[in-house]
């Protein structure tokens, strides 16, 4: 569902990668459906840090300054536009991911090949975030992200960035489960540090692993 007809978005952002020969990917303001006031994501950053991106905006009010035209990180995967080149070149999402993170790896693999990613701001649609995972806290989706994170950190960094992420995100676990406990997400840190702990024992996001019901902390 979108803010403006889907016809007009689809336009906008295919005027968006004429205009800009070196633009592989394009993607449009992403408003929070239960409330479109709401910036769901306006582009997205690679971070390397916490679950090593971060959404640009993310929950803020909507205004001017998320609807600016501009190059970003990546495009999040619930509404981007791609150019056919780009496709052919560095291929589709990774079904290997499965869920999370394959959209930043697709738009880093274009970027690699010599495409640039923007955000055409004027443009807007509605994304129920997390509607098939049970929301942002829940064990599973941050047992995936756990595990993709090791994915695409195996594909695309340097020991640099390695360390980064475990500075900030593996070693602040147990800080971050002791607070946890007490506001009900103890089993959503846990699972996300599962998932880590699978992702470098080299497992990968199944089906099967998340159905529900299939481990202890699901």
């Amino acid at each position: 569902m979108t803010s403006e007809g889907s016809e007009e978005v689809l336009a906008r952002l295919a005027a968006e990668l004429d205009a800009r020969p070196k633009a592989g990917i394009v993607g449009p303001r992403v408003l929070t459906k239960s409330d479109p006031q709401q910036v769901w994501c306006a582009g997205g950053m690679l971070t390397w840090r916490e679950n090593l991106s971060t959404l640009r905006g993310h929950l803020e009010a909507d205004g001017p300054k998320w609807r600016e035209t501009r190059a970003v990180d990546y495009a999040p995967g619930c509404a981007l536009l791609a150019r056919r080149e780009v496709l052919e070149r560095v291929g589709m999402f990774d079904a290997q991911f499965f869920a999370y993170m394959e959209d930043v790896d697709l738009c880093l693999r274009a970027r690699h090949a010599g495409f640039e990613v923007w955000l055409a701001g004027d443009a807007a649609v509605l994304h129920a975030s997390s509607s098939a995972t049970g929301g942002g806290y829940n064990p599973r989706r941050k047992y995936m992200m756990g595990v993709n994170s090791i994915w695409f950190l195996r594909r695309h960094a340097h020991a640099g960035e390695w360390l980064r992420f475990f500075v900030y995100d593996v070693l602040s676990l147990p800080f971050l489960w002791l607070a946890g406990i007490f506001r009900g997400r103890g089993k959503a840190v846990a699972a996300k540090g599962l998932g880590i702990l699978d992702g470098l024992r080299g497992k990968r996001v199944t089906a099967e692993a998340i159905r529900e019901g299939a481990g202890w902390l699901w």
